[in-house]
């Protein structure tokens, strides 16, 4: 089984990809795994943090939840659909993996 997850960022970034970028600050890099969930939940609770206003906070909780379940949740871009059949392919370049 695995839960894929369609939101409008290619993945779950460092900072949010859509802000404009801060002086002085390393631009978004893309998480292609994420072994900790609840590592990076912690970062991502509540609005305004450095993952975005709380919907990547619901989906971190929705991949938690699964997770617990021994499922692996994959966050993609609804817009590219391609993206699920390549991560079921074994691609590792493509969105966001959170493991069990």
């Amino acid at each position: 089984d695995h839960l894929f997850l369609a939101t409008d960022v290619d993945a779950l970034y460092t900072s949010n990809p859509n802000a404009p970028p801060k002086p002085g600050m390393p631009p978004p890099t893309a998480m292609r795994v994420v072994e900790d969930v609840t590592q990076v939940l912690t970062a991502a609770d509540g609005g305004g943090s450095q993952w975005g206003t709380g919907g990547m906070a619901t989906k971190l909780k929705a991949a938690q939840l699964a997770g617990a379940a021994g499922i692996a949740t994959t966050i993609v871009h609804a817009q590219k659909p391609e993206a699920i059949a390549a991560v079921l392919g074994g691609a590792t370049d493509v969105g966001t993996t959170l493991l069990p």
